[in-house]
């Protein structure tokens, strides 16, 4: 996905935090200084190396913005990139009403004036973005097949979310927990911690039905568990399957009382065990505690 430049004045920042944001939900790579610019980096170069390397310019069009000098000096270099190299394509934003300068007065812009979504989806399609439905933790499972969003990091966040959740249910009610490694990833395993009275049951995010929890019962070690097995719905958030297996646990206790017996608890990332993870996470550790940050 190409990037998007962001060019505006100060006054208008909280509309361009909040349509950064949109934007990079929606997958589309975002130019903006508060997020590019770090403490003692020159703001002129960074500024300057963002204009050369993004391909869209974005000016956000204000009254305001129209008087600043750090505004038309972007304006100028991204018009001169884009009559010298062919390779700018220049969107103006309106944001607020103004009178257009003559530059881009033959360019179409996309309107925020009175409708904020409208005016992004005009945006997005330049992108060949139809859909502007920003991604966020309720409806992740929905953009699965969107190309370039980020609907990994969220399912990840879910999953913790999840398993944390569960460790102190199963820690203050005595189950053992289980979570699954790269065999059987984004699956988590509960069950009664003696021989006695035996019970467990595994419950997964399933891809083939749109990552919705499934349950498999029986079982304690989800990296054993035949994808086939996961036969029961169990919920499309965290809250329905915490539902899910609180009622499961009720109903045991209901019959067999509280559990007795240690409980097994193993919920490390077996994943993060492999490779380059655990040098990098020596290094991390390593230089918490020493003042010479280049000690590996």
């Amino acid at each position: 996905m190409p990037t998007l430049f962001l060019s505006h004045t100060s006054i208008d920042k909280p509309f361009v935090e909040k349509l950064a944001r949109d934007l990079n939900r929606l997958g589309i790579r975002v130019w903006y200084d508060k997020y590019e610019i770090k403490v003692g980096e020159s703001i002129f170069w960074r500024v300057d190396e963002g204009l050369s390397s993004s391909e869209y310019f974005g000016i956000v069009l204000s009254p305001e913005a129209l008087g600043s000098e750090w505004v038309k000096s972007e304006l100028s270099s991204a018009w001169f990139k884009k009559m010298a190299c062919n390779s700018n394509q220049i969107l103006p934003l309106l944001y607020r009403a103004c009178e257009l300068p003559v530059l881009l007065r033959p360019i179409k812009y996309a309107d925020f004036r009175t409708d904020y979504q409208r005016g992004l989806s005009e945006l997005a399609l330049v992108f060949g973005i139809k859909s502007t439905e920003a991604i966020t933790s309720d409806n992740w499972r929905c953009f699965v097949r969107v190309p370039n969003s980020d609907w990994r990091d969220y399912r990840e966040s879910e999953f913790k979310e999840l398993v944390t959740a569960l460790c102190k249910i199963t820690e203050e009610r005595n189950f053992s927990i289980y979570t699954g490694g790269s065999a059987r990833p984004f699956s988590v395993a509960i069950s009664s911690p003696s021989f006695k009275n035996r019970m467990g049951f595994c419950i997964r995010m399933d891809p083939k039905k749109g990552y919705r929890y499934m349950c498999s019962e029986g079982d304690e070690n989800p990296n054993h568990v035949p994808l086939s097995s996961f036969d029961r719905y169990a919920g499309s958030t965290v809250n329905e399957a915490l539902e899910f297996v609180c009622s499961r646990l009720d109903s045991y206790e209901k019959e067999f009382g509280r559990p007795v017996g240690k409980r097994f608890v193993q919920t490390t990332r077996m994943d993060r065990l492999m490779g380059d993870w655990p040098v990098e996470l020596t290094r991390t550790m390593l230089r918490q505690v020493d003042w010479n940050q280049d000690v590996l």
